[in-house]
Parts: C-alpha cells; sequence; structure tokens
C-alpha cells in the first residue's frame, strides 16, 4: 500500500472524501467540491471527467438562466380614503410571476416613512398632504399610489373655532336685534304717547273751543249787562254810567226790570 493513501482496486483504506459513492454525492448536492475530488481521487478515465465535468457545468449554467425574470409590479392601498397624521397606512405589492422577491430598497415615496417587511408595506407621515408611493426593480416600474393625509385635530380644532366665532356672532347678531326691536318698541311707545298727548291736548282744546263756543253763543242769547246801584236801567261794557258802580248780571237777569240804557243801547 502506497504511503500517499490512495485507494487500492477494492477501496479499502481510503477516507470517506475520497469514495466514489461520497463523490458522486457531492457532486448532485455540492457539485464544486464534489468536481475536486472526482478529478484528484477517482481512477475514472479522463473522457468520463470531461463528460462529467460538462454535464454538470451545462446544468448550472442552465439553472442560473433559467431563473424567473420580473414581468410587473403592482402596488395597492385604499386610496379613496383621507388619513390622518401618524396613521399607518397599508399597502399591499403584488408581483409577476408571484414569488418574485422585492427589497426594501426597492419602495420609494415622495416623502414620509415607509416599513417593509416582504411584500406588505406600512407609510406613515407626520405632515399632512399628498404623498406618491411606488416601487422600481431592474427597471420594472410599478403603479403610482397617492396617499392623501390631514391632521384631523387641527382640522376639527378649526371647525370648533369657527363655529364658536359663528355662535358669537350670532348672538351679538341677535342681541342687536333684539335692542333694535326693543328701541323701536320705546320709540313707537313714545310716538303713541306723544300722539296720546298731543290727541288729548287737540281735544282739550277743542272742549276749551266748545266751551267757548258755548259761552260766547251764550254771550250772545244772554250778553252780560251792568246795572248801577241807582237807576233803572241796565248798561252795557264801557257806558260812561258805570264809572260811579256796576254790577254785573246777564240780561235775562235784568230784562223787564230795567231797561236798556240809551245811550249804550240805543234803540234798533
Amino acid at each position: 500500500m502506497s504511503q500517499n493513501n490512495f485507494p487500492d482496486y477494492n477501496g479499502n483504506n481510503k477516507k470517506w472524501y475520497q469514495k466514489t459513492g461520497w463523490i458522486i454525492a457531492l457532486l448532485i448536492l455540492f457539485f464544486p467540491v464534489g468536481l475536486f475530488l472526482m478529478w484528484k481521487y477517482t481512477n475514472w478515465k479522463k473522457p468520463v471527467k470531461g463528460v462529467v465535468t460538462a454535464l454538470i457545468l451545462i446544468i448550472a449554467v442552465m439553472g442560473v438562466s433559467g431563473e424567473e425574470t420580473l414581468d410587473k409590479i403592482t402596488l395597492t392601498a385604499d386610496t379613496d380614503t383621507t388619513y390622518d397624521i401618524n396613521q399607518k397606512v397599508k399597502i399591499t405589492a403584488s408581483t409577476t410571476p408571484d414569488d418574485y422577491s422585492l427589497s426594501k430598497d426597492d419602495f420609494q415615496c415622495s416623502d414620509g416613512k415607509l416599513k417593509v417587511s416582504d411584500k406588505n408595506i406600512i407609510f406613515t407621515t407626520s405632515q399632512a398632504g399628498s404623498y406618491t408611493i411606488w416601487a422600481e426593480h431592474d427597471g420594472i416600474k410599478s403603479n403610482k399610489l397617492t396617499i392623501n393625509v390631514e391632521d384631523k385635530a387641527a382640522i376639527a380644532k378649526k371647525d370648533a373655532e369657527e363655529k364658536a366665532q359663528k355662535e358669537a356672532e350670532e348672538k351679538a347678531k341677535k342681541e342687536a336685534e333684539e335692542k333694535a326691536a326693543q328701541e323701536a318698541a320705546a320709540a313707537q311707545a313714545q310716538a303713541e304717547a306723544e300722539a296720546q298727548a298731543a290727541a288729548q291736548a287737540q281735544a282739550q282744546a277743542e272742549a276749551q273751543q266748545q266751551a267757548q263756543a258755548a259761552t260766547q253763543a251764550q254771550q250772545n242769547n244772554d250778553p252780560t249787562v251792568y246795572i248801577t246801584n241807582t237807576g233803572g236801567k241796565y248798561h252795557r261794557a264801557g257806558c260812561r254810567f258805570l264809572k260811579q258802580s256796576q254790577i254785573e248780571k246777564h240780561l235775562s237777569e235784568v230784562k223787564g226790570v230795567y231797561g236798556p240804557c240809551g245811550v249804550c243801547n240805543p234803540p234798533q
């Protein structure tokens, strides 16, 4: 037996990696090592080794060239919803072929953050706005998704402030209208009072006029005349015989008792 421990015809005293069975197994499972061991330790003829090597290399090349090629990338998400800031937006990626793998570097967004786990993506942002998300691998581009985000708390606060301002304006308007109505009612009441007072004054004036007219009528029908302490005549105002004395009477009181003064009551 040689000192280099090369295998004999019966395969005795060979190490495990020198045995034909193990070499064939390695040619199938891990061909680079199998080819090395085949050329070094088997007593196969060179043409046989050459054919085996060529076949394995052909198979390897075919395996590499037969890898599936990416044809399409599709992103899907609920783009009809307007999301809140910091809300997680779920995005799903699909490929043709289905089992084609994408890396996290294949996914892009105009702003915000992307968290990629296989083909499941989570998008978040802390700023309101409209964001575009897409994927690209080896020149194959996906469709573009547009995600709309708003600050719902800020919008709610603004709406509340606008509502409070509107209510305050409506309250002020209502108070102004009520005040105007009160002032109008007070003015109307004052006008009515003034009109009533004017009507009363006019009524009093008319009554006074009527009284004066009645008095005048009475005076015309039963005028005032004057008698003296002495004498049997009645006189009218201004008669010279009234210089010494005058007693006021109505004509009806003295008529028939006193005669008319010939000076102030000349015959008709």
